[in-house]
Parts: structure tokens; C-alpha cells; sequence
């Protein structure tokens, strides 16, 4: 079976690519793990100095795979289940990171985007925090959206799950880079390379963690939150049930307000 992230080495660049392209790239358990495996290993490496992440097929990345034999939500987790779903996203890397997104991505694909340090993007890449819409909220990435979008518009993509398209992220700087297709945009992504090779690694090490370090000072505490609403989402519940059973049904648009007028019915 073709493995769903394809990994290769070109001199001192690590290539990751998402290729599960008929789940819309989607993770799965195991691509999750592949993925953190993968940033470790180039973290370790003393040659490797830059990782670039895309993806193969017409979506950049999907979410988490909410598939029956897949679906982390709805039931009580085991501790090792709760770590594992937290460091879903967790890209922590001292290497240059660059994603080039080919496509729309949704849900916790957000996440692999705004923890890496440079964003390319092409006019099809489209930001949707879908969460919401299934009853769950984007916890775990949200240390990264609130970092890089700002507050206000991730607070307002969170709530209502709206398209974020390219160009308004280009405006404040969480995307650096919009291309006209995909071969400048791995064009661009050479050239980004090049002009990286004449950084040195523990200098660009030691750049991002003052930069990360001054950003989590500011944001105390919030480890502690994002702890509490990731195990309460992800613990069983009717409208988390509800809405996952209704998305794997097809059923995009969920009528949450019938939803709630039918439960509250029910208990009278």
C-alpha cells in the first residue's frame, strides 16, 4: 500500500508530502504520527536544515479523518489517546519550516500550515476553520491561529466557520507568499531554500525560540485552557456525536437549531 506521507531527503532539505489524496488528505492515526516522527527525526538531524511540507491531490489537507475506524471524538479516550490528539499538530521543529498549500484546507490541516515558519500559497488554498459545524472547536491548533491570524479574525473564523481566502491572510502577513500555480510556487520555495542556506542553523534555532518564547510569555496560562476544552471536546457528547454522525452521513450544513429545539422537546 502507498504510504500517505511520502518522505524525502535532497541534500540538506527534508520533503514531506501529505499523499492520502483520495481521503482529501485527511490524517489518519497514523499519518499523524508519521508526521510528528518526521519532525523529530529532522530535528535531530544536524543535516538537515530546512523541512518543506505540500501535499499531492486537489485538497492541501482535509482535517482530521472522521471515517468510522478513525474517529477520535465521541468516545472516552485513554491518556495515551488524549496525548496523542494534542500533539496532532504539534510541529515543533528548530529547522526552517515552509509549507507550500496547493489546495483548500480545513479543520486541523490549519494547524500543519501556521506552525511552520514561511506560508506559500496558491489562489486555490482556502482557510476553513470547520470545527465548529461538526459541534467541536479547534483547540489544539489554536495557539498557532491566534499567533499568527491575531485574535480577532481567528476568534470570528472559529465561531462561524467561514472561508479565509489567501489574500486576506497575505494582508497581515500570515501568508507570506501567493503564486499563480504550483510550479512558481515550488519555484518560490527553491528560492526561499537558497536564500536559507546562508543562515546559519543554530542562529535560526535559537530566532525562532526567542520568538515563540516572547509570544507564550505573553500568553500564559493558556496551555491549561486549551488542555480543558480539548479533553471536554473530545470526552462523549450528544452534539459532538450529532454532528460527526451527520458529516459522515454527507450532511455538511447540520441544522443545529433544529438539533437543539428536538433535544429540549425531548426532555420536556
Amino acid at each position: 500500500m502507498e504510504s500517505h506521507v511520502l518522505l524525502r531527503t535532497e541534500g540538506a532539505v527534508r520533503y514531506v508530502t501529505l499523499n492520502n489524496a483520495t481521503k482529501a488528505n485527511s490524517m489518519s492515526t497514523s499519518m499523524i504520527e508519521t508526521l510528528r516522527e518526521t519532525m523529530k527525526s529532522a530535528d535531530r538531524d544536524e543535516m538537515v536544515t530546512a523541512v518543506v511540507l505540500t501535499a499531492n491531490g486537489k485538497f492541501f489537507c482535509t482535517g482530521m479523518d472522521f471515517s468510522a475506524e478513525e474517529q477520535p471524538v465521541g468516545q472516552r479516550p485513554s491518556n495515551e489517546q488524549e496525548l496523542k490528539y494534542q500533539q496532532a499538530v504539534d510541529l515543533a521543529c528548530s529547522k526552517t519550516t515552509i509549507v507550500l498549500v496547493n489546495g483548500p484546507c480545513y479543520g486541523a490541516g490549519n494547524g500543519l500550515v501556521f506552525a511552520c515558519d514561511i506560508r506559500i500559497a496558491l489562489p486555490s488554498a482556502k482557510f476553513v476553520l470547520s470545527e465548529v459545524r461538526k459541534g467541536l472547536t479547534p483547540a489544539t491548533i489554536s495557539r498557532y491561529l491566534v499567533r499568527e491570524w491575531g485574535t480577532s479574525l481567528a476568534r470570528e473564523a472559529m465561531i462561524i466557520g467561514r472561508m479565509v481566502m489567501p489574500d486576506e491572510l497575505r494582508k497581515i502577513h500570515a501568508i507570506h507568499h501567493i503564486v499563480d500555480d504550483l510550479q512558481q510556487g515550488k519555484s518560490l520555495v527553491l528560492s526561499v531554500l537558497e536564500t536559507s542556506r546562508k543562515c546559519a542553523p543554530r542562529a535560526v534555532a535559537q530566532s525562532k525560540r526567542i520568538v515563540n518564547a516572547v509570544y507564550e510569555e505573553a500568553q500564559a496560562g493558556s496551555d491549561k485552557v486549551i488542555k480543558e476544552v480539548f479533553v471536554d471536546m473530545i470526552r462523549p457528547s450528544d452534539e459532538a456525536a450529532h454532528g460527526i454522525a451527520q458529516f459522515q452521513a454527507g450532511q455538511r450544513d447540520v441544522d443545529w437549531e433544529s438539533y437543539r429545539r428536538d433535544r429540549r422537546q425531548s426532555k420536556i
